[in-house]
């Protein structure tokens, strides 16, 4: 097998050279590697832990303890109504959360009626925070690290959430995330969100952020132990949403991943990787780990759940997108039906 991966190899730099192909080579090649893995079928992980009350998970001293929120919300009248509901989600979620609304210059000088419309709907306590003398208004996304650098000197903080002023997070999603996290800690895989879409004229559910379908055999994966569950790369790993633990956060503080060029070659010759470099400012915001120590065999870190009977996408992975702009509207994104990612 090994020296089946350094012919490819080979060729892969030959196809590089012509600027053709190489993408799905590079591809060949991960997935070659993790056929070579002898670990990737004994995932010891329990779907039936998700479907349970919140109280199994406060009990068993799994949900988060305290959580630092953070809204990404570029001031648009229209878009109020999307703020209030993500914060009365996330009180739900967890009352002892305290959210940082990250506001553009237009927003922080109407704040009050930020605040007016969140405390119709939502008792907590919400901070602002206006980044100054921004080069480029795309840059509010990322601006929001300084303050997470804040916050992640208390140690009260167990879980850090990251949200753009159109996403909704519910419970569901919290439980997915952390019995699948407890899970794939041992394999350095960290489970994400999917934003999603209903249609409005066959009202079926799309997803936002997937170009392309996946053929399920060929993704790399790791198979729980009665081989009918998977936790599975997608070849579009973008999701612009983050929930990490205290652990994980530290991990892209302290690293590379944090530097606003990480993957590009100005910030470091040996980390370039294609995927970093076709994404802007506004996208890397919520990459973080996606390709830092990438485990052998893997395209990236992000992985979703799957059920390998039928191959469909497990929905508790899903995030409302609340504009349900891009399946209603010609374009790339918004085409790829859930039940039909995989093939």
């Amino acid at each position: 097998m090994n020296i089946i991966i350094k012919i490819i190899n080979i060729i892969r730099k030959i196809f590089k050279s012509l600027g053709k192909k190489e993408k799905k080579i590079i591809h060949l090649i991960k997935y070659l590697t993790w056929l070579n893995r002898n670990d990737t079928r004994n995932l010891d992980f329990t779907e039936e832990n998700i479907l349970k009350d919140k109280n199994f998970f406060l009990e068993n001293k799994l949900w988060p303890e305290k959580i630092a929120a953070f809204i990404i919300f570029s001031y648009n009248e229209n878009r109020l109504k999307f703020i209030a509901r993500i914060c009365k989600n996330v009180e739900k979620i967890n009352i002892n959360t305290d959210i940082t609304i990250i506001v553009n210059a237009e927003g922080f000088e109407k704040k009050e009626i930020i605040e007016k419309t969140i405390k119709e709907h939502s008792t907590l306590t919400v901070n602002f925070f206006c980044p100054q003398n921004l080069l480029d208004p795309r840059l509010l996304t990322y601006a929001h690290f300084e303050m997470v650098k804040e916050k992640i000197k208390d140690k009260s903080y167990s879980h850090f959430l990251y949200l753009e002023d159109d996403i909704l997070i519910n419970e569901e999603n919290i439980k997915y995330w952390i019995t699948a996290r407890e899970s794939l800690k041992p394999f350095g895989l960290i489970p994400v969100f999917l934003r999603s879409e209903i249609n409005n004229e066959n009202k079926e559910k799309y997803l936002v952020d997937s170009l392309v379908k996946n053929r399920f055999f060929f993704q790399p994966k790791i198979f729980n132990k009665n081989k009918k569950f998977a936790f599975t790369n997608l070849l579009n790993f973008f999701t612009p949403t983050y929930f990490y633990d205290r652990e994980l956060m530290l991990e892209h503080l302290s690293g590379p991943s944090s530097s606003i060029d990480y993957g590009h070659g100005t910030f470091d010759q040996k980390s370039i990787n294609p995927n970093m470099q076709e994404l802007g400012v506004m996208e890397r915001a919520s990459t973080l780990l996606a390709f830092k120590n990438v485990p052998r065999g893997f395209l990236h870190r992000n992985v979703v759940p799957v059920n390998v009977v039928d191959k469909s996408l497990r929905e508790y992975c899903l995030i409302e997108h609340l504009s349900n702009k891009f399946t209603n509207e010609p374009g790339y994104h918004g085409n790829i039906k859930v039940k039909e990612i995989f093939y």
